[in-house]
C-alpha cells in the first residue's frame, strides 16, 4: 500500500521485480515516476481502478463519470436545482472522470453550475468537512451533495454535519458501499462500485498476458475496460426509497 507516495511505489515495484513476480496489477499513484514506469515497462502489467499516462498497459476501471452522472440525474429527477459535488483532486484518472460526469450532467440537465458548489481536493474526511461546512454556511446552501470517495461520505454523516441547521434539508449521495454505511438511520443513497468484477477482469487480463509470454502466436492485444457502477437507493433526507437498482448486467465496454 503506497498511500499515494510515489517513492514507496517505486520501492514496492523494485521489491516485486527482485522477487521475480510473473506480473503486476497496480493502482498507480498520481505522481508515478519515470523510473517506476521504466521498471514496469517489460513485465506483464494491468492497471486497476485508475490509470496513468506513463504506463503502456491496459486497465480495468469503474466508469466514474457514469457513476456521478447517474447521481446527478437522480437528484435532478427529484427536483433539486442546487446540487454540490465534493471529490478527488485533478490529475487522478478517477477524480477527473467523476468531476467530468458531474459538470457535463449538470449542464445537460439545465441545472446552474456554481463554483461554490464544486470542490475537488484531498479524498479525506478533513477536506470534506471543511468544504461541506463552508457550503452549508452559504446564504443559499445546496440542497443536495454528491461525494466522490467513501472517506468524504463518512464526514457527511459525522457530527460536524449532523449539528448544522441545514443538514435536515440536505439530500446526500455517497460513494461506495462500505459496511459502516448500513449502521446509519435513515440510510442514504450511494454509488455502488462493482469492485469484484473489476478485480476479476484485471486478474484475467494479467493471466492471459503471462500465459502468452514466449508464445507470439497466442498473444492478443488487451484493451482497457470500464465497468458500469450502479445506484443504491436509501432513505433520502428529503425523499424515501427502499430499493436497489442492479448493475446494468455488469456490462463491460472497451474504452
Amino acid at each position: 500500500v503506497t498511500e499515494e507516495d510515489d517513492r514507496a511505489e517505486l520501492r514496492h515495484v523494485e521489491m516485486l521485480r527482485r522477487s521475480r513476480a510473473s506480473g503486476i496489477v497496480i493502482v498507480p499513484t498520481q505522481h508515478l515516476g519515470k523510473e517506476t514506469a521504466a521498471q514496469l515497462s517489460n513485465i506483464p502489467l494491468v492497471q486497476f481502478s485508475r490509470t496513468h499516462a506513463r504506463l503502456d498497459a491496459p486497465g480495468a476501471t469503474i466508469d466514474g463519470a457514469a457513476a456521478v452522472a447517474s447521481a446527478v440525474n437522480h437528484l435532478a429527477d427529484l427536483g433539486h436545482k442546487r446540487i454540490a459535488y465534493i471529490g478527488l483532486p485533478p490529475g487522478l484518472s478517477t477524480g477527473d472522470g467523476r468531476a467530468r460526469g458531474f459538470r457535463e450532467t449538470i449542464e445537460a440537465r439545465g441545472v446552474l453550475f456554481e463554483n461554490d458548489y464544486f470542490h475537488t481536493g484531498a479524498g479525506t474526511s478533513n477536506f470534506a468537512k471543511a468544504k461541506l461546512t463552508a457550503m452549508l454556511n452559504l446564504r443559499t446552501p445546496p440542497t443536495a451533495v454528491i461525494f466522490g470517495t467513501a472517506d468524504q461520505t463518512w464526514e457527511a454523516l459525522g457530527d460536524q454535519a449532523g449539528r448544522h441547521k441545514h443538514t435536515d434539508q440536505l439530500s446526500i449521495i455517497g460513494f461506495g458501499d462500505p459496511p459502516w454505511l448500513r449502521i446509519f438511520e435513515p440510510s442514504i443513497s450511494t454509488i455502488g462500485l462493482p469492485l469484484l468484477e473489476c478485480a476479476e477482469a484485471s486478474i484475467s487480463m494479467l493471466l492471459r498476458k503471462i500465459e502468452a509470454i514466449g508464445e507470439p502466436e497466442n498473444q492478443i492485444e488487451e484493451h482497457s475496460i470500464s465497468i458500469d457502477p450502479y445506484l443504491i437507493f436509501g432513505a433520502h433526507r428529503r425523499a424515501s426509497f427502499q430499493m436497489i437498482e442492479e448493475p446494468r448486467g455488469h456490462q463491460t465496454r472497451s474504452e
